[in-house]
Formats: structure tokens, sequence, C-alpha cells
């Protein structure tokens, strides 16, 4: 299993993903950056050919991980690198969470369709 990472171009910095990757990515997003008082904050979102999905934002101080997994069977698992400075926490926090929110909406989804097929 390969290694895997982000970089923010408008700043050459790069984080690696905590976990090993399973094969090619099966689709990238256009990362969503954030303006804050102490830099840019920004979420990588990408899927892998075995459905994995895996979550980065790369924030002033550190980085949050999420993936969903059938190595975890799919279940959500976080992570998290570095400190987020006080003064913006609040406001990652809420994008964190709501990012979060949407990804284990879906992936209850997903699994209630998988539960369907097999019974």
């Amino acid at each position: 299993m390969a290694g895997f990472g982000w970089r923010d171009n408008s700043t050459g910095r790069e984080i690696r993903s905590p976990w090993p990757i399973p094969g090619d990515t099966a689709q990238s997003f256009a990362p969503m950056v954030k303006e804050t008082p102490l830099g840019k904050a920004a979420i990588f979102a990408d899927t892998f050919e075995d459905a994995s999905v895996i979550v980065a934002m790369m924030h002033p101080g550190g980085a949050r991980f999420m993936r969903i997994s059938p190595e975890t069977d799919w279940a959500l698992e976080e992570r998290k690198e570095g400190e987020t400075p006080p003064e913006i926490a609040a406001d990652l926090d809420y994008a964190w969470s709501s990012t979060i929110q949407q990804f284990a909406e879906r992936n209850r989804e997903l699994r209630a369709e998988r539960a369907g097929e097999t019974s």
C-alpha cells in the first residue's frame, strides 16, 4: 500500500495521510479553501479504488483526517496532527464537524443499501 498526501500550492506546505492508501485514487475533489486570521485552511477529499474515502483539513498549526474504509468495516475513523490555534478553533471545528456529518450521513445510506442487498 502506498502513501498519499496533499499540498497547499499557495504555501508549499504538504501533509501526508496517516493511513496507507489501497491502490489508485479513483477521484480527487477540488479543495475547499477558507481564509482565517492566521492563514488558509483547506479541506481535501479523495476516493480510492476500494471505495475508501479520505478527507484531510490542513490548517495553521496542524491537520485533521477522516476516513471511511472497508478496512474499518466502513466505520468512520479520525486522526489529528498538531494543534488548532484558539483564535480559529471554533470556526474550524464547525467546518470540520459539518464535513464529517455529511460523510457520516452518506456512509449510513450506503451501509443501509448494502444491508438491503444481502437480505
